[in-house]
């Protein structure tokens, strides 16, 4: 039997890269596929549902094929530990992107090894490149920080606090630079209070002046 293995790390992303990328192996090699499995989960989640079935049904003589090695896993050793499950269990696994990669039947003790080397060069790679990027973003963020940009989730505003302010006698643009909001959305919510008779109308103008 053929299976494939497709993942992305977040709800948010789409399957169709890998999706298509299998579908293309599929016809270019004149084969079909038993069953495509795929998760939206990151990789470095141990149980993934879908990985959980495929490991279940996959038996030794069948075949995975996945269009990159980092499918299997997020970090060296938990890829390094797939693949060898899949290797010791006479699955034959096909890297699309990295063909050297690919076992398809009967290795000699030498193929083996070179495959594992290249295996281990590629692990050794990834695993340098996301640190490269950990490291940028840390840079990135420390950056920010230091030059007074306040980081994390931006905090929801409430009709009240723009209330109180004006109330406390602070203008529009006053308002406006303190909450970091709208003046459209102060000028709405004052008029509304205005109305039911909250707080009073006062003449406003640019430059921070009521």
């Amino acid at each position: 039997m053929i299976f494939g293995y497709i993942r992305v790390s977040t709800e948010k992303q789409e399957f169709d890269r890998q999706l298509l990328a299998l579908q293309d192996f599929a016809q270019s090699k004149g084969i079909s596929f038993d069953h495509i499995f795929a998760d939206k989960i990151t990789g470095k989640i141990f149980h993934r549902p879908q990985y959980d079935e495929l490991k279940k049904l996959i038996k030794s003589g069948d075949t995975l094929v996945i269009k990159e090695i980092d499918r299997l896993g997020r970090d060296w050793d938990m890829t390094a530990a797939e693949w060898r499950y899949f290797l010791d269990n006479g699955i034959k696994i096909i890297v699309i992107d990295t063909p050297i990669l690919n076992i398809e039947g009967e290795m000699s003790l030498e193929t083996r090894l070179i495959k594992e080397q290249v295996f281990t060069l590629m692990l050794y790679l990834a695993q340098k490149e996301r640190e490269k990027i950990s490291q940028r973003t840390r840079e990135a963020l420390q950056a920010k920080k230091a030059s007074g940009v306040v980081l994390g989730r931006p905090t929801t505003v409430s009709d009240y606090q723009i209330l109180a302010l004006y109330n406390k006698g602070l203008s529009y643009d006053e308002i406006q630079k303190q909450l970091k909001v709208g003046r459209g959305r102060i000028a709405d919510i004052v008029r509304e209070a205005i109305g039911k008779g909250l707080c009073q109308a006062r003449r406003q103008r640019w430059g921070g002046m009521s």
